[in-house]
């Protein structure tokens, strides 16, 4: 019988839960009815699956599903259900959900894990007279209400302010981006949710882009 930490997410107390929380509020889905969890990524992801797995402390690797060209790990358990909850993680999000219950001294691995998730890094070559430059953004796309609660939460702790764009508006939601643009702006951002990360609690290809951001800083902006 496989085993695991059903007790994992009772209190949000090293940074490595609260990366999670954050990316599983951007790209998990909790089903009320079966008090199950579920949680799916492109094969390119593959990675972040198993290092969530590894989080959960299974004793056997739990059988994975391929729906729709992607891998999904499901998880039925009261207990976590219930947990996950207090976070703001809850089921039919659609616009609901919220960030809660997230100590300030991990807010950089949550905001990390959530930017994982339903975050974006851009590098983008513009034209400058005979030069073509290199353009920095990087974005955060989710309902108005949790982009609102993470641009006032950035701004608490490196004051920078991103700006937030509205782009799809429902009866029950709005949602957009929050958008940090500009060498400085997107690199001040990123420099603070990857401090003090490692390769079990970050996407691995978002942050080779990151790394990438580094070099070309290097060579253009000395």
């Amino acid at each position: 019988m496989r085993e695991y930490n059903r007790n994992i997410f009772k209190v949000c107390d090293t940074p490595e839960k609260a990366y999670w929380l954050g990316f599983l509020l951007a790209d998990g889905n909790v089903i009320e009815s079966h008090k199950q969890l579920s949680l799916r990524q492109a094969p390119k992801a593959l990675d972040q699956l198993i290092n969530f797995i590894k989080f959960l402390e299974f004793t056997e690797f739990p059988n994975l599903r391929f729906p729709q060209g992607c891998y999904e790990f499901q998880l039925g358990s009261r207990e976590m259900f219930k947990d996950l909850t207090q976070y703001g993680i809850i089921p039919r999000k659609n616009g609901r959900e919220t960030i809660k219950n997230i100590p300030e001294k991990y807010m950089s691995h949550f905001i990390r894990g959530y930017a994982d998730g339903d975050g974006c890094i851009h590098i983008v070559y513009l034209k400058n007279y005979l030069h073509w430059l290199p353009e920095f953004k990087a974005e955060i796309a989710s309902c108005t209400k949790v982009l609102k609660q993470i641009q006032k939460i950035i701004k608490k702790h490196i004051d920078l302010e991103g700006k937030i764009y509205i782009h799809k508006q429902t009866k029950s939601h709005e949602g957009g981006k929050l958008i940090f643009a500009g060498a400085i702006r997107a690199m001040k951002y990123l420099e603070w949710i990857y401090k003090d990360s490692n390769e079990s609690m970050r996407l691995d290809y978002k942050y080779k882009k990151y790394l990438k951001y580094l070099q070309i800083r290097e060579k253009h902006f000395k």
